[in-house]
């Protein structure tokens, strides 16, 4: 850290900042009884004491007077450690919840943040088209204190080993917030004040410090875990998802596994709802369906109504603080979340006597693991492929009789598979990928063999028309070489005049029509030297028969993938489909490959989400603890490696 500590008496603002106070202050003393007004004049004058005024009518004296510090010479943590010590003092609350409200208080609105080391490293990066990572690119730690030598010490009076621990009661430690809070105070001009408030120790003292983190910074970093997770704490695998119905009415905001898709069954509404959902969810906690509004000994609503969310790249509405809030978003913004659905029960609000409707989620219902413990279940929204997606791989497949699982009941049927990845999907997964992979091995063998003994090449030359073929080739070529220069022109007839030298047999086709089967082949015009010796004469024959076929959809040429090609070729010489159908049976072919890709990548994702899970649960449980992060190392590494590793203890 290149800067000298924050020494500046108070901080100067400008007019425009005046209008940010009011805000600042609501969201400093948010569900604290010291504050009891509305009155905008009264909280600017508390802004104004916090900022170290004597009211407002000084403040504004001093609108844009006083001295100001060198860009860069401050961070964002010295200004929040400003107003959490003045809140600290006012509310008699603890520090660090001070400083987490003080987080959370949007202070970066204020004119003030353009001197700070964060904002200048902002602009910079803005200038040179690059994203700043907020916390990873800001400079840490004190000058001249080794910072090994400093965690030794954390550990030694009593911080975790962990960088994020969660205890059973709900509350949690966080290294991220105790170390930036820890450096703000140590580089601050608050900090004997805020260390040793009744000087009981000499100036500097390290005793002095020592006691202040043992019997306060320590014990205090221990808060909820939801104000840990408003403030910006990421939780692994979920993320929160706004839910609306058709109107464009938020109906609530609900948790989503991210690699999964399921949704946990509660809608949440306020910041604080959210938040406390979230820390169910770290600390494995049951949460219960329906609505954070609706009482837990009644039951939710169930509906048909269709639910929608935010198409991607649509900002968020607002923090919502006042559950009575109606949040509206225009109705092209949104697209359906599909086997999702809400239902709504409208209610009195006790001593209001308004009416509200408070609605619910509803879908298949289904559990992490199967291992019969009271756990919060999650509604699928993305369901797993079956036969009846694949019906050309299955046909001797009859669906049974069509299962609601949206009834009351239906949980309890076919428990084993009611889970994120279930057995029976991981077994069409390996059948449906055996059966594409057996049917593209046959059609090459069969292909192969139909070339070498000339039926291919027969049948391609009573059913094909070679000068159409021509025809398409062009325009493929054009497709792909608007601007074809004399040199690609004579390279591409030299590639027409080898394949004729090495098969005679294709002279019946013209060479433009052989050049475009090569380029459907090798999907572009990319002629390797190497690559064109290991065509087979079943490789080009295959390309003039899906030469016909890549114009046969919509928009450019479509280039499909070896495997499908051969099967749908295979299927055209069995008499299976017409010539016009192979471009069809390609895509739908395709269409399973991918799907099966898509679904594999899927399933190895759930499952590594699953695993960390588990093993972050297992290494809390050891050490007494609900859910930990990654463990912290005790000494320096003896090399980069040890930092890519966690010592388990």
């Amino acid at each position: 850290m290149n800067r000298p500590p924050f020494t500046l008496g108070r901080l100067v603002f400008l007019r425009s900042d005046v209008r940010e106070f009011v805000g600042i202050v609501k969201r400093l003393y948010r569900g604290l009884d010291t504050l009891n007004t509305q009155n905008p004049d009264l909280l600017k004058e508390r802004f104004a004491k916090l900022a170290l005024y004597s009211g407002m009518h000084e403040l504004f004296a001093c609108l844009g007077r006083g001295p100001v510090p060198a860009a860069g010479s401050i961070t964002r943590a010295d200004i929040q450690l400003l107003f959490a010590y003045q809140l600290h003092l006012d509310a008699d609350i603890p520090l660090v919840d001070a400083w987490l409200r003080a987080g959370r208080a949007r202070l970066r609105g204020l004119s003030f943040d353009q001197y700070t080391v964060e904002r200048q490293q902002e602009d910079r990066l803005k200038g040179q088209c690059e994203i700043a990572d907020q916390q990873g690119d800001t400079e840490t730690g004190l000058p001249g204190v080794n910072w090994h030598e400093e965690q030794a010490r954390f550990f030694r009076l009593g911080a975790p080993a962990y960088d994020l621990c969660v205890r059973q009661d709900g509350r949690a430690f966080n290294w991220a917030c105790f170390t930036a809070m820890y450096d703000a105070i140590r580089g601050s001009r608050l900090e004997r004040s805020i260390v040793d408030p009744e000087e009981l120790y000499p100036a500097g003292s390290e005793e002095a410090i020592d006691n202040f983190l043992s019997k306060t910074l320590i014990p205090q970093s221990w808060v909820p875990l939801s104000q840990h997770i408003q403030n910006g704490l990421t939780v692994s695998d979920h993320e929160v998802v706004w839910l609306f119905e058709k109107s464009g009415r938020c109906i609530g905001r609900a948790i989503r596994h991210t690699t999964h898709g399921g949704f946990l069954p509660r809608l949440f509404l306020t910041e604080e709802e959210v938040a406390e959902g979230l820390s169910f969810v770290v600390r494995g906690a049951y949460i219960q369906g329906g609505s954070s509004l609706l009482d837990p000994l009644i039951q939710p609503a169930k509906g048909d109504d269709a639910v929608y969310r935010l198409k991607p790249g649509i900002r968020n509405p607002g923090a919502v603080f006042d559950p009575r809030k109606e949040v509206m978003v225009p109705t092209e913004d949104l697209e359906l979340l599909p086997h999702l659905y809400a239902g709504y029960r409208t209610m009195v609000q006790p001593y209001l006597g308004t009416k509200q409707d408070i609605w619910a989620i509803d879908g298949k219902a289904i559990k992490v693991r199967a291992d019969g413990k009271l756990t919060s279940t999650y509604y699928e929204t993305t369901p797993w492929l079956n036969e009846s997606d694949m019906p050309s791989l299955f046909p001797d497949f009859r669906p049974g009789p069509a299962v609601n699982d949206r009834d009351r009941f239906a949980f309890a049927h076919d428990v084993s598979n009611k889970v994120f990845v279930p057995p029976k999907a991981l077994d069409f997964q390996d059948r449906a990928t055996s059966v594409l992979a057996r049917k593209e091995q046959s059609a090459h063998e069969l292909l192969h063999k139909l070339a070498e003994n000339g039926e291919l090449l027969m049948i391609c030359r009573n059913e094909l028309l070679p000068y159409q073929h021509a025809a398409i080739a062009n325009i493929l070529i054009a497709e792909m070489l608007p601007a074809a220069s004399s040199a690609q022109t004579q390279r591409l007839e030299s590639v027409s005049d080898r394949i004729l030298k090495r098969y005679p047999a294709l002279s019946v086709f013209p060479p433009l029509a052989l050049i475009g089967a090569i380029c459907v082949h090798c999907k572009g015009i990319t002629f390797d030297d190497d690559y064109l010796a290991t065509l087979t004469l079943s490789d080009v024959l295959i390309g003039l028969i899906m030469l016909g076929a890549g114009f046969q959809g919509a928009g450019p040429f479509r280039f499909f993938k070896a495997g499908p090609a051969k099967i749908a070729v295979a299927q055209w010489w069995a008499n299976e489909i017409e010539l016009d159908g192979i471009h069809d049976a390609a895509a739908t072919l395709e269409s399973y490959s991918d799907a099966l890709v898509a679904q594999q990548s899927r399933i190895t994702l759930v499952k590594a989400a699953l695993d960390l899970d588990a093993d972050r649960r297992r290494a809390a449980f050891n050490h007494g603890y609900v859910y930990v992060g990654s463990e912290l190392p005790r000494a320096k590494p003896r090399g980069l490696m040890q930092n890519f590793g966690t010592l388990e203890g």
